[in-house]
């Protein structure tokens, strides 16, 4: 009863905010309570006066970087506010989760913690990955009787070429085939969940509407054109129809295969600890590497426009003004005439 208390009081705070994104926060005041006070975050102790210090200390025993710290002091601070809780104690809360966000946007490159450092690898490693799975499909036979392992393959294969071509987050792994007759009647119910790959006489393309963003730009959609084509279109056949990706390939298992954002995670840090090269320590030991969206399209990025940031860093600093303000400024897209 609480607990639905707390959900109707975030929602009339937040009505624009995904309900999986308040029900997180919820989830980790709950964690904070239970892990760092050692009681339950119900109605009588969200009134306690307990020692907030605590958290500072809690996080340091973590290790947790300051993106983590700052989302947690975010999901406090939100939901004391929908609860109306101590203005003073709610005010606190917000100058550490500022303080943190502050010290995020003030890092100048785009590892923003050393966890990332530790896990960043070169767009070459990753290039090569393609390179050596597109020979083994080339050179292999795919069809329906293929083992797990040829599977798990070819879907590491499509999503490092997504992932490289159009730098999705983890909507990437709600990607789906349909017909166009499907998407028109998806799009005519107005349904705003779905991530597909049309596959229309025109031309295919991919519609994106369940996304971090989606609510401020809305259905996005990216013709799917080249290689990127000639690709998904073998996928397609060998895959048929429906989800593009499966959690697990294992037959008469309990576990289920459908593939979500949280399974893309564990997914994609399970085959880079299997393959990436592990991580060498000052004292020698190895360390494995695990790789998600974001580390890898940071890996793609960095390669095609590392460079560029670097000589736009320079020329701003000569100028006098920020980076973005060269950019947004300075920089036309457009052909001169003459």
């Amino acid at each position: 009863m609480f607990e639905e208390k707390v959900m109707t009081a975030l929602k009339e705070l937040n009505p624009d905010t995904k309900e999986e994104s308040l029900q997180l926060y919820l989830t980790q005041v709950k964690k904070i309570y239970f892990d760092v006070f050692k009681i339950s975050f119900n109605q009588k102790s969200s009134q306690l006066k307990i020692p907030w210090k605590k958290i500072e200390d809690y996080f340091d025993e973590k290790n947790y970087a300051m993106t983590t710290r700052a989302n947690y002091y975010s999901s406090l601070f939100n939901v004391f506010t929908a609860l109306d809780y101590n203005k003073a104690i709610t005010g606190q809360i917000k100058k550490m989760r500022d303080k943190y966000k502050q010290q995020y946007k003030d890092i100048d490159d785009g590892l923003k913690s050393q966890k990332q450092e530790d896990n960043f690898v070169s767009a070459t490693l990753l290039n090569k990955f393609i390179d050596d799975y597109t020979k083994k499909i080339e050179d292999g036979t795919f069809t329906e009787g293929t083992t797990a392992d040829d599977k798990h393959l070819l879907q590491v294969w499509m999503i490092l070429k997504l992932l490289r071509e159009y730098f999705f987050r983890n909507e990437i792994a709600t990607l789906e085939f349909v017909r166009k007759k499907e998407y028109d009647a998806s799009r005519k119910k107005d349904e705003t969940d779905r991530n597909m790959i049309v596959m229309e006489k025109k031309g295919w393309f991919i519609s994106k509407n369940k996304y971090k963003t989606q609510k401020l730009y809305g259905e996005e959609k990216i013709p799917i054109e080249g290689q990127m084509l000639t690709d998904l279109k073998f996928y397609y056949e060998i895959n048929g129809g429906g989800m593009l990706f499966k959690s697990s390939f294992q037959k008469g298992g309990t576990r289920p295969t459908k593939m979500t954002p949280n399974a893309l995670s564990k997914y994609l840090i399970k085959w880079s600890k299997n393959n990436i090269p592990p991580l060498v320590l000052e004292d020698g030991s190895k360390k494995a590497r695990s790789l998600s969206t974001t580390m890898i399209v940071k890996a793609f990025q960095s390669a095609k426009q590392g460079a560029t940031k670097t000589e736009l860093k320079k020329d701003s600093k000569n100028r006098g003004n920020k980076p973005t303000t060269m950019m947004e400024v300075y920089v036309s897209t457009k052909e001169p005439e003459v």
